[in-house]
């Protein structure tokens, strides 16, 4: 059986509360940061999204295509977005 877990992304701070999801105690987003940081190449790629996540963290939408909103009850408390790269969670509270 799978365990779920979310975690909050001290890095990214705004209105929202960004949260990483973690999945048999592995996050992806934390495994794809460090593959990232290791091609040189791709760190400017990595800058984008972070740069990305904080404007969503301030309230920026993006068009759908690149940011959606995957909240499954229209009256929860925090929504669940989904980023072409990865799906955050958003919390206000």
């Amino acid at each position: 059986m799978r365990k779920f877990a979310l975690e909050y992304i001290n890095e990214i701070s705004g209105q929202l509360k960004i949260f990483s999801l973690i999945v048999n105690n592995h996050c992806e987003f934390d495994e794809f940061e460090l593959q990232m940081t290791r091609e040189v190449s791709y760190a400017s790629e990595l800058v984008t999204i972070q740069a990305r996540l904080k404007e969503i963290a301030n309230g920026k939408l993006f068009p759908k295509e690149k940011f959606r909103n995957i909240t499954p009850m229209k009256r929860a408390t925090s929504k669940i977005f989904s980023h072409k790269c990865m799906t955050t969670l958003a919390s206000s509270i």
